[in-house]
């Protein structure tokens, strides 16, 4: 089954860049992964209530009326099905926002472990961007070092 999940184009870099990540797409993705985990549980039956007033997008918008747009979604080909009614507008951001923290958290970890040998904010930063090959026209570096600022605990 594919799913397409609409995510910013850095956390897109991210993931389908680095073969140690995802690698190039479609990514194939078991149910018994630590992904394909995540995905069970955005697309489970009964998902926790979030707030009513809680919005992913305008009511007015729906992802059928946009334009594709590759640079800005991940194509995932699951080797276990969901079934079609439970694939929503807002479950997908729900997933795109998962797929955007796990960068975080990941670029958090890797700096961090960066810095225990050489502790500069700006190496580390500027190291995640280039051995991810992160385009520099979607975030630049310093974006990275400030959320490690911003992150001193996670």
């Amino acid at each position: 089954m594919k799913l397409i999940v609409p995510v910013k184009p850095e956390v897109k870099d991210f993931f389908t860049k680095n073969p140690s990540i995802l690698g190039k797409e479609p990514c194939n993705i078991r149910k018994n992964s630590r992904i394909g985990t995540l995905v069970t549980t955005v697309f489970a039956h009964n998902p926790p209530e979030l707030p009513s007033d809680f919005e992913f997008v305008p009511k007015d918008v729906s992802l059928e009326d946009l334009p594709p747009f590759p640079e800005n979604e991940i194509i995932l080909e699951l080797s276990f099905k969901i079934p079609p009614e439970f694939i929503t507008d807002e479950r997908l951001f729900l997933l795109s926002k998962f797929f955007d923290m796990l960068m975080d958290v990941y670029a958090l970890a890797w700096m961090r472990g960066r810095m225990d040998y050489l502790p500069s904010e700006n190496s580390a930063a500027t190291l995640f961007h280039k051995k991810h090959k992160i385009n520099d026209g979607h975030i630049k570096s310093d974006a990275f070092r400030q959320l490690l600022r911003r992150n001193k605990t996670i």
